[in-house]
């Protein structure tokens, strides 16, 4: 059997897993954590779970007649047409192979499916990234091609620093619902919109080997004045716990870090800028911290502004030494990441 063949899952392991899907909120297991341990696919532990509570035998219902078999030669057109557009849906997919083809070998949309699983062609959310032109991988590489040498050591040196807008209410478009058919309009299954989703706070962070550092709520937009007087305030007392008086800095690019007055300021401060290439949130850690911080945030479920500050003061609080530190740590791979895509998109 060749290594694109479809193996079945035996049934005892199919019990494994239905099982373990169903007690997942009690052991405080994750899907994914049970995808990676028993290899098998989110969407098919669902499914399984699904199966085992219509029938805990989960043993197969006979079907009429055999499985649609394509031919070779619209299997291989069937791939072509994923890789020419992978964006289509199977359904737009399906329509191109079938356009001039006879009634009585037109296939359906479950055969493109079929077919794309058969060759390992998952259908993925895809990952959001920042666009790269040719000149922001120019400087990608070059900065990990700098700094490719440097060790964890070179890092807990650093001081992390960044904005970042925390909203009131946020949908989450990859949240999902388990619910049975006839439910959905249900208050318990429904997730609450609000009208420009109630507004947010800006806020100033930094964060180093040692935690995190003071978290500033910002009115308005960062002008370069703001900023000058953030790092005044502020960076010192970071630099002090780094017990180091020119401390090296990671912060994005804008206009408003690059004013007359800030570079004065930095000088004064001794502060060495690494010089973050543009559109690399990848490269710096403290945006793995913000996200981290939101998520507890959000569990919180403040209602008004003036919680979501409080909240938010209290949360930065919450967020351990080890979480940071174990961003801090992958600074290495994340430059090898970089060096090893020639520039381009990492997983981080």
């Amino acid at each position: 059997m060749n290594n694109n063949s479809y193996e079945r899952i035996p049934l005892s392991k199919r019990i494994e897993a239905a099982l373990r899907m169903r007690n997942r909120f009690k052991v405080k297991e994750t899907v994914a954590e049970i995808s990676n341990s028993m290899g098998i696919s989110r969407s098919h532990l669902y499914s399984l779970e699904d199966k085992f509570i219509e029938d805990p035998s989960m043993v197969d219902k006979p079907r009429d007649g055999r499985p649609l078999k394509v031919s070779d030669r619209t299997e291989r057109r069937i791939v072509r047409e994923i890789h020419k557009d992978p964006f289509e849906t199977s359904y737009e997919v399906m329509n191109s192979i079938n356009q001039g083809m006879e009634e009585d070998n037109q296939i359906c949309s479950g055969t493109i499916r079929g077919v794309a699983l058969k060759n390992d062609l998952q259908a993925c959310r895809p990952l959001a990234k920042p666009f790269l032109t040719e000149d922001h991988i120019k400087l990608r590489l070059a900065f990990a091609e700098k700094y490719k040498d440097k060790t964890s050591h070179f890092w807990m040196n650093v001081i992390f620093v960044d904005e970042s807008y925390l909203r009131l209410f946020h949908n989450d478009s990859r949240k999902r619902v388990r619910r049975h058919k006839g439910e959905a309009l249900q208050p318990d299954y429904l997730v609450p919109r609000f009208r420009h989703e109630g507004g947010g706070v800006m806020f100033w962070g930094c964060v180093s080997w040692y935690g995190v550092g003071p978290l500033v709520p910002i009115e308005g937009s960062v002008r370069g004045d703001t900023y000058k007087n953030l790092l005044s305030n502020y960076i010192p007392q970071v630099a002090q716990q780094l017990m180091t008086t020119s401390p090296y800095i990671i912060e994005d690019g804008p206009n408003v870090h690059k004013t007359k007055d800030v570079l004065d300021e930095k000088k004064r401060l001794n502060l060495r800028s690494l010089g973050l290439p543009p559109n690399s949130p990848d490269l710096n850690v403290i945006e793995g911290v913000w996200s981290i911080w939101k998520d507890k945030v959000a569990r919180r479920q403040p209602l008004s502004l003036a919680e979501l500050t409080e909240v938010g003061l209290e949360e930065w609080r919450n967020i351990t030494v080890e979480e940071i530190r174990t961003l801090i740590r992958s600074m290495p791979s994340r430059i090898e990441a970089i060096y090893t895509m020639k520039g381009g998109h990492t997983k981080y």
